[in-house]
């Protein structure tokens, strides 16, 4: 007997529940009922396609930590000032939009991060649903994936990179400001990571 070809909305349900997110996320985002979720994460935990059920929702402190305003340095949400100049490097070299190409530069700089630290770069001010990185993170994983490259999830903690997806992307960033050198001396106020670096 052959098992079904899952339809897509149960492929991004199952992708969701890998990267960690919870159940009612899931429902919320695919606009499907928790329950109708549930089942299919089920079938998906009988069949082998994924290991443990994510959580019912986000414990209490991810959304107190999401909701908070700032740092403990009393910052405002937003990209910390020294992986601004690579943003939009970022931006033009994988053709993603800005929250995704601060998530990456955070990791970039970092190599891991923490998901209240991720979200807190990548959430607008006023911002306070979790989902935000989430989606930022679902949005970048195919356009590295293209470039061979891959950001690791530790669920329920935060995201990593390895030292060579952070070579190359530093490398990367380095050819794209150096390309950025218009002609007449006139450079854009991004950063050569190639010197700082050194």
């Amino acid at each position: 007997m052959t098992v079904p070809r899952p339809k897509p909305t149960e492929r991004i349900a199952v992708r969701m529940a890998r990267e960690g997110v919870p159940v009612q996320v899931i429902s919320r985002t695919l606009q499907l009922p928790a329950d109708r979720v549930d089942l299919l994460l089920q079938r998906a935990l009988d069949t082998g396609a994924l290991r443990s059920l994510p959580a019912r929702d986000w414990a209490v402190d991810t959304e107190a930590a999401a909701r908070e305003c700032g740092g403990d340095d009393g910052s405002a949400f937003g990209p910390p000032d020294d992986i601004l100049p690579f943003v939009p490097a970022l931006m033009g070299e994988f053709d993603i939009p800005r929250a995704p190409a601060i998530g990456l530069a955070m990791l970039m700089e970092r190599r891991f991060c923490a998901r209240t630290e991720l979200y807190r770069a990548v959430a607008r001010s006023g911002a306070t649903d979790p989902k935000t990185l989430d989606i930022a993170i679902c949005r970048l994983r195919p356009r590295l994936q293209r470039h061979g490259l891959e950001i690791v999830t530790h669920y329920g903690v935060g995201y990593e990179i390895t030292e060579a997806v952070q070579a190359e992307l530093r490398a990367r960033v380095a050819r794209r400001t150096r390309a950025a050198v218009l002609p007449g001396g006139f450079e854009p106020t991004c950063v050569d990571i190639s010197r700082a670096a050194a």
